[in-house]
């Protein structure tokens, strides 16, 4: 991999390279997640995305401690309430910005217990969904001062306005980051980070694209 590095000579084809493999690892963490949550055998769908979202967390923690880390307790709770019981309990704990701010950086905000408590209400109380999703406000908001314009902006703002706009995926990357590079923001897009925006704000809000569809290619 170094011997290919070398051989690049033009600054703009190093840019793409480390764009390209930012993607690839977007990708691989979230297939690294999923194929662990599977090894747990035939699940209802809300189980197997909550599973997923704690070897997220694992990830997070992992990254936190620069070592790997186990969520010992966690795990003790899933095997002794199971883990839907378990993320009602995790929503209840106080917020940590940190963490999520971590997950959006890496491209996972929708793994987080208060997004797929969002996503599958039916299998949870009125009371735990209503909290859910003002956590996930919360969170939110203590978000996007971290990735704010000098002008104040926010990243999920501009995320907002260049998805909404529509085009292909590759349309949307390169207009989202001559802007984040020109406001003066750290975190870049990908295709991978702005599917899991798109993720987030349906969870939110179902109508979000309006009439505009998901396609292989883009959004229109």
């Amino acid at each position: 991999m170094e011997n290919l590095i070398s051989t690049l000579n033009d600054p703009e084809e190093c840019q793409k390279m480390a764009e390209i493999f930012s993607e690839l690892a977007v990708k691989a963490r979230r297939r690294s997640v999923e194929l662990r949550a599977q090894k747990h055998g035939k699940l209802k769908s809300v189980e197997l995305e909550l599973l997923k979202v704690l070897y997220a967390y694992e990830d997070i923690l992992t990254l936190k401690n620069n070592r790997k880390t186990h969520a010992a307790r966690t795990w003790q709770m899933v095997k002794r309430y199971g883990i839907i019981r378990t993320a009602e309990k995790a929503v209840n704990r106080p917020v940590e910005p940190m963490g999520y701010k971590l997950l959006a950086d890496r491209g996972m905000k929708d793994l987080t217990f208060e997004a797929v408590i969002s996503k599958y209400p039916r299998e949870f109380s009125h009371d735990i969904v209503k909290l859910a999703k003002n956590r996930l406000e919360e969170l939110e908001n203590k978000l996007e001062p971290t990735m704010r314009s000098t002008k104040g902006e926010t990243f999920a703002q501009n995320e907002d306005e260049i998805i909404l706009r529509g085009g292909t995926w590759d349309q949307m990357e390169k207009e989202g980051n001559k802007h984040a590079i020109r406001m003066g923001f750290k975190t870049r897009f990908t295709p991978s980070i702005i599917k899991a925006h798109i993720k987030y704000r349906l969870i939110k809000d179902v109508n979000y694209l309006g009439s505009k569809k998901i396609t292989e290619k883009g959004i229109f």
